[in-house]
């Protein structure tokens, strides 16, 4: 949900209790740093799932981070156009990247244990990120609602519950692929079906073609 003009809270930021010296709009930047965060963390999982020829996991995380963007432009356009305030951007670069797949000469030189071991390390740190974003976004509702910042604190709500359900269907796959040991005749066949599910998901979602 994008932030609209004409904000009916005060533009004034509002000081917590918790601690004085963090207000709402501390808290909104460090939602906005958060999902700055996570655009890189995505694009990051999609060169790794591409280096190791997973094309439907590749496709699942293009669509992800083209989201994760999204709400980062709401949450952007929210902050000045209710606080008349410019956005902080400073952010530390956030980096994926299993066993230094950058320092591999050659994709075809990954064996099929290294490449079980990679994506079972890839799913694991998605999976970590998404439950520490989680907990921080549930810590900041709940901080803007003692605030009384009901506006802000719904729009922060919104992210939470695609973090939440994104952190559970994660779990599920989880459970899936530790089943079956990391089987990667099993991972290959499901790519052509994550593929197309998540390329239509781009084009009905956000209104973007890639091919």
């Amino acid at each position: 949900m994008i932030g609209g003009y004409g904000a009916t809270e005060s533009r004034e930021p509002k000081k917590t209790t918790m601690d004085s010296e963090i207000t709402s709009l501390d808290i909104l930047q460090n939602v906005l740093k958060r999902k700055l965060k996570g655009v890189m963390f995505h694009d990051d999982l999609q060169t790794c799932f591409d280096f190791l020829n997973m094309h439907g996991f590749k496709r699942e995380h293009e669509y992800r981070t083209l989201s994760e963007m999204a709400e980062y432009k709401s949450m952007n356009r929210y902050i000045v156009n209710h606080y008349d305030k410019f956005p902080l951007k400073d952010v530390d670069r956030v980096e994926v990247n299993p066993l230094n797949l950058k320092f591999v000469e050659n994709r075809k030189d990954i064996t099929t244990e290294q490449k079980k071991q990679m994506l079972k390390m890839l799913f694991d740190m998605w999976c970590e990120w998404e439950n520490e974003t989680r907990e921080i976004m549930e810590s900041y509702v709940t901080q803007l609602a003692k605030m009384e910042c009901n506006m802000d604190s719904m729009k922060v709500k919104s992210m939470l519950e695609d973090v939440t359900m994104e952190y559970k269907y994660i779990e599920r796959r989880l459970i899936e692929y530790n089943n079956v040991n990391w089987d990667l005749h099993h991972i290959y066949s499901i790519q052509h079906d994550i593929h197309e599910k998540f390329k239509e998901k781009l084009k009905e979602d956000i209104k973007i073609d890639i091919c």
